[in-house]
């Protein structure tokens, strides 16, 4: 007898029941694809944020907290990364706190000074203008001031505004700027207190010749290690830090959706399971005479349980191509449907759903159900093989 002609037929036989066991495996597959995506998803859209808007790949810096770089270690940092292959291109930052005041107001802020054509490379909407113009090309002595703080301030483009700063002598210095606009990056803690001005004014503010950090970016983000390798080794005095070390949240985040998903993956092929080993083992029930027979005329068990397992296989293949194709159709509907979601932990912005198909995620789970359906197909065979032949052709 072919087994499997004979596993096909048995599959066939009853429909509805076959249909139904398909289904649920289809829906558990379609389900688990679309979590692994949105999973995959979130970690790309986030990892991006961070780095074109915050971090960059990789950056370089004092060891000691709070010092800056020397003009003539930011000289050679430079000359280093023009000559790497894998660097897009690097950029300064400098970071001081300070005193914003309009004249009857006045409020602590957090100060970034930035190249601001090198910024908009990395990220063309570095800084999200909600009103005015933003800083343009860089040019004179405009800033920009994060929304909430300027709510609190009451500034609006064109005011005038002084910004007091202890500079790196020691000595209390002060500077007034235009102000260009007001932006939201969606992180709370910046857009209260956050103040942006171009390089060239932060180090005439600060009595500083170099920077902070530089900002490393790379054109290919599969070369971190390696840069990160080769600066540690040109500049061992100095921090070398790649972005997930710079913004822990990233891995927090990846830590718990890792931990929530894989938990709900594993229900999901618990359900799947259950319901496709009542489904078999329904259909051997009903099928003890008939196996009595095939026995009977000599047909060997081990052969009868091959056709279980296979039968076990095509359900589970089959509802696997169906959850494949159906995962595969809803991740494109849902990306380009524009969906909003709320605003992540630690953001007051919301952004829009995207769920990623994965083909490597789509051929390891088809895989890996086809061969727990083979498994599970040869558990009501051993319930039926310790029945001798005379209990199973008269069995009603």
């Amino acid at each position: 007898m072919n087994v499997l002609r004979y596993a096909a037929r048995s599959t066939l036989r009853n429909r509805r029941r076959s249909m139904l066991a398909i289904s649920v495996v289809a829906g558990g597959v379609a389900a688990i694809l679309l979590s692994v995506g949105f999973v995959l998803a979130s970690f790309a859209g986030l990892r991006q944020s961070i780095i074109d808007g915050e971090t960059g790949d990789l950056q370089i810096r004092s060891p000691v907290p709070g010092q800056d770089l020397t003009g003539l270690q930011d000289a050679r940092i430079s000359a280093f990364l023009a000559r790497d292959p894998d660097v897009r291109f690097a950029m300064e930052r400098i970071r001081f706190e300070g005193l914003l005041a309009t004249g009857t107001r006045t409020a602590s802020f957090v100060g970034r000074g930035i190249d601001v054509e090198r910024e908009a490379r990395l990220n063309a909407g570095f800084l999200p203008v909600v009103s005015g113009t933003g800083l343009g090309d860089g040019s004179g002595n405009g800033i920009t001031v994060a929304a909430d703080l300027a709510g609190t301030l009451r500034i609006h483009p064109g005011d005038l505004v002084t910004v007091l700063v202890t500079n790196r002598d020691g000595v209390l210095n002060a500077m007034d700027f235009s102000v260009r606009g007001t932006y939201r990056t969606g992180i709370p803690a910046l857009d209260s207190r956050g103040v942006t001005i171009p390089l060239t004014a932060a180090r005439s503010l600060l009595g500083l010749d170099g920077a902070s950090r530089v900002v490393v970016v790379l054109r290919h983000g599969d070369r971190l290690a390696s840069v990160e390798r080769d600066l540690r080794r040109a500049f061992p005095g100095l921090a070398v830090q790649p972005w997930f070390a710079i913004d822990p949240f990233y891995g927090q985040v990846v830590s718990i959706y890792r931990v929530i998903f894989s938990l709900f993956g594993l229900i999901l092929v618990v359900v799947v399971l259950l319901s496709i080993s009542n489904a078999l083992l329904m259909s051997v029930m009903e099928r003890i005479r008939e196996i009595g027979v095939l026995r009977a005329i000599g047909l060997p068990m081990r052969s009868i349980q091959a056709s279980f397992a296979l039968e076990g296989a095509m359900v589970m293949g089959a509802g696997s191509v169906i959850g494949v194709g159906l995962a595969a159709v809803l991740s494109f509907a849902v990306s380009v449907a524009d969906i909003p979601m709320p605003p992540p932990p630690g953001r007051s912005l919301g952004y829009p759903l995207q769920i990623f198909f994965s083909p490597t995620a789509a051929l390891l789970t088809l895989v890996a159900f086809v061969a727990l359906g083979g498994l599970i197909g040869r558990v009501p065979g051993r319930t039926v093989r310790r029945m001798s032949i005379i209990e199973q052709l008269g069995h009603a």
